[in-house]
């Protein structure tokens, strides 16, 4: 590929050049100076350096350079004194060639680039994060405040973190800046080869695809930080950089190479944008916002609005939602219930924008009913026109769900632009939702707790204090009946339950409903006085946090923490959340808002959220040997160990096809039946996304490990036993401990159908009976579309 060929030619030029080869770098001149310095992730040997004279993010032939040696450490000759002042550092990491110390004698398989700010003698991934905002036009001062903030360090990003660790005063934090280090270099390397080839095809330049992927590194930073700081505090977990690196990249980095240049031309409009003064945009024709987000139903709330000041002083703040039919309509806001953590107390929260006011700096500052949520607001202009709206959705409020009403290839007309906000609060504030869900669905919860909802289970009643909650010692074994703990994430068939122990370590378990649990992770806890108020801080390792399947979580998704106080008699959940606005949220003109509006429909949604796959072509023999199915990744994936009381527990589906038929895997923990005297049913449904027939495959085993495997057609109903028509009883099928795998021939298929897929496991007392106890399934997330 062109990027790695350039890299690996300038890797052996470099070579040549500390050979004592020609090099036009080279100076006898009186103001010939030599720069030395240190290269690292850990350490970096066989690494070129370069002064990046034209920032083009590439070590030109032309440029000063050298190569590392061992301990990372370079020396750049004949340079100036005027081109080390102006020119920021660039370390090429060659595939095959480039050693990282912190595996010694292993070369690195990928190739990335590195840089620091000019005046800087240690290049590191972080000082690549910090030349990143001042290629974004921010000071070097600004710039390392900004990643400092990020990282939650005041230590210089220019000191060499490696050695810091050798016994000096803050050895603790630099080992901290070291493994942050090594997991942004893993995420760097990662999306530079996932992007690389796109790159190349779509025409996009190295220093267009290094921003690309710095920037989006930069925003999941400090989950990172959050990440390393959690496993420093629990003895029992072990630091695993390429772990973090693969769960930030599936969760917090939105790179694909898909559409490449789309993301990249988003990308260089942010880093291009001007400040722009919101309080003239605000007394013009205003600001346009939108804001999406799923509720606990699976409904997506679709909502935008206009802010302006009119010509007589006074404010417009109007506000409009999509409805589930898809029409407009004012919206209409309850009277605040949530309370508020102040100087006065607890009080009722009111974010009712009362008025507005314009600052000599050109920020506006919302003032709300209650001042404790005021918010200054400031802004960056983007020029939009071209652009694809779907990415300039993607950064509305709220969750992004806006981006998924409008088509992919959608761009903005002329004269389109976006206003990227920034929030600042005086204070940071605590709220409190009393809770009324279980007003009606769970009546003694809430004439137990006096008209609420919100409050602690624990040993079979509602906590009172704080104190109840704290154990002295921990449960003796992983699969233990345990006391003193409460649910703080709800799972399908399981909770995350939180044992607090006394001297501030809190482990996490997943529990059944009969209190069998395993424990997973440890976090810390501290107790924290706010305004008088005693609040409980636990934080949650972000595996916890992020753990799928949730149902619901008490954890706040933007610091992985959780919170709790004794309010009324009862302890609380507390949630330290500031709703409304999020750093980066993009605003729009009129242009851009009415194009919008008139392109997006919430019909979109569910085909731009669903993920296409195309079923791999194999040679595949029913035989319960899995060799000829390669290397395929399974289609759906699920945990070992989550199946509900009695259900077989399924781990992964796979699926292949050649001309004739369709081929079904599925992985399992186990084939014991759990159950005895009980059938037992695996199922894979396929349900149609555009219409088409649908159909579900039934693996039936009785408690003799007989086997029966059933196709079936459905009409349509919600994948009801009854509705169910079987279609044929001889399908192949094979068994082994560990595996199913089945035939299906497509003539029962439509080949040209799409379909969502998902399956799951039940028993049953009686054959040919459902079962509809969702605590006795093991039930996997839906993928969709499967295109045969």
């Amino acid at each position: 590929m062109k990027f790695q060929q350039s890299l690996i030619s300038l890797f052996v030029l470099a070579t040549l050049s500390a050979c004592g080869g020609s090099s036009s770098s080279s100076s006898t001149t009186a103001e010939s100076l030599s720069l030395a310095g240190k290269a690292a992730d850990g350490y970096l040997s066989n690494a070129k350096v370069c002064l990046d004279l034209n920032n083009n993010k590439v070590c030109d032939t032309d440029e000063p350079s050298a190569v590392t040696g061992d301990g990372g450490e370079f020396t750049l000759i004949g340079v100036t004194q005027a081109q080390i002042d102006g020119n920021p550092l660039l370390v090429e990491i060659v595939a095959g060639e480039t050693i990282d110390e912190d595996e010694p004698g292993v070369v690195l398989t990928q190739g990335y680039t590195l840089s620091a700010p000019a005046g800087y003698t240690f290049v590191s991934p972080l000082t690549s994060l910090v030349q990143n905002e001042i290629d974004n036009g921010s000071s070097v001062a600004e710039a390392e405040v900004s990643v400092q903030g990020k990282l939650g360090t005041t230590l210089s990003l220019n000191e060499d973190y490696v050695a810091g660790t050798d016994g000096q005063e803050n050895a603790a934090e630099f080992e901290k800046l070291h493994q942050i280090a090594q997991v942004t270099a893993n995420i760097i390397a990662d999306n530079m080869t996932l992007l690389e080839s796109a790159a190349e095809t779509e025409d996009i330049s190295l220093e267009e695809l290094i921003s690309l992927v710095t920037n989006e590194v930069y925003d999941a930073l400090n989950n990172i930080t959050q990440q390393v700081e959690d496993i420093a505090t629990d003895d029992s977990l072990i630091f695993d950089a390429d772990g973090i690196a693969t769960e930030v990249d599936e969760e917090l980095i939105s790179l694909e190479s898909g559409g490449l240049s789309a993301q990249v031309a988003q990308n260089e409009a942010e880093n291009t944008s001007t400040a722009t003064s919101l309080a003239t945009l605000i007394k013009g024709t205003g600001i346009n916002w939108f804001w999406s987000e799923e509720n606990g139903d699976d409904f997506i709330s679709l909502e935008f609005g206009r802010l302006n000041i009119n010509s007589d002083g006074t404010f417009t703040d109007i506000e409009y939602e999509i409805n589930a039919d898809g029409v407009t309509e004012e919206r209409v806001y309850e009277a605040e219930t949530d309370l508020l953590l102040t100087s006065s107390g607890w009080i009722v929260a009111d974010d009712t924008i009362m008025n507005i006011i314009l600052n000599e700096d050109n920020s506006i500052t919302l003032i709300m009913e209650t001042s404790e949520l005021n918010e200054t607001v400031t802004g960056k202009e983007l020029i939009l026109d071209g652009l694809n709206v779907q990415n300039a959705l993607s950064s509305t409020g709220g969750d992004g769900s806006w981006a998924d009403t409008v088509t992919d290839e959608l761009v903005f007309p002329e004269g389109s632009r976006a206003y990227q906000l920034t929030f600042s609060n005086t204070a940071y504030p605590y709220e409190l939702n009393m809770g009324d869900w279980c007003e009606t669905d769970d009546v003694s919860r809430w004439e137990a707790l006096d008209g609420t909802c919100n409050a602690v289970y624990l040993n079979g009643s509602w906590a009172t204090t704080l104190a109840s909650l704290t154990k002295a010692s921990a449960a003796t074994s992983p699969y233990t009946e345990l006391t003193s703990v409460s649910a703080v994430i709800g799972l399908a068939n399981t909770n995350i339950v939180t044992e607090i122990m006394t001297g501030g370590i809190v482990n996490f378990y997943n529990q059944d409903y009969d209190n069998n649990a395993t424990k997973l992770a440890s976090g810390s806890w501290k107790d924290l006085t706010v305004h008088g108020k005693v609040l409980r801080e636990i934080s949650v390792p972000a595996s916890i946090a992020t753990i799928s399947g949730q149902q619901w979580t008490n954890v706040n998704d933007d610091d992985n923490k959780l919170y709790l106080t004794a309010v009324d008699g009862f302890v609380r959940v507390v949630h330290a959340d500031n709703d409304f606005g999020d750093d980066g949220e993009y605003a729009f003109n009129t242009i851009a808002k009415e194009f919008i509006l008139e392109n997006a429909d919430r019909d979109n949604i569910d085909s731009n959220t669903t993920e296409t796959v195309t079923i791999s072509t194999l040679d595949i023999t029913v035989d319960g040997v899995i060799t000829d199915w390669g290397n395929t990744s399974s289609i759906i994936s699920d945990a070992n160990g989550d199946a509900g009381v009695g259900a077989l527990d399924l781990t992964a589906l796979y699926l292949a096809q050649d001309d004739s038929n369709l081929y079904l895997r599925l992985d399992k923990a186990s084939l014991a039946l759990p159950i005895v005297e009980a059938y037992y049913n695996y199922w894979i449904y396929f349900e149609s996304d555009d219409g088409g027939p649908e159909f579900a495959v039934e693996l039936f085993h009785s408690t003799h490990n007989e086997v029966s495997p059933r196709l079936y057609d459905s009409t349509g109903v919600d994948r009801d036993y009854n509705s169910l028509e079987q279609l044929s009883d001889s399908l192949t099928v094979n068994t082994s401990t560990q595996y199913i795998e089945v035939m299906i021939p497509k003539s029962f298929i439509n080949n040209d159908a799409k379909y969502s897929i998902d399956f799951f496991t039940h028993y049953s007392n009686e054959v040919n009976t459902w079962n509809d106890d969702e605590s006795e399934h093991d039930t996997a997330d839906t993928i969709g579309s499967v295109i045969f």
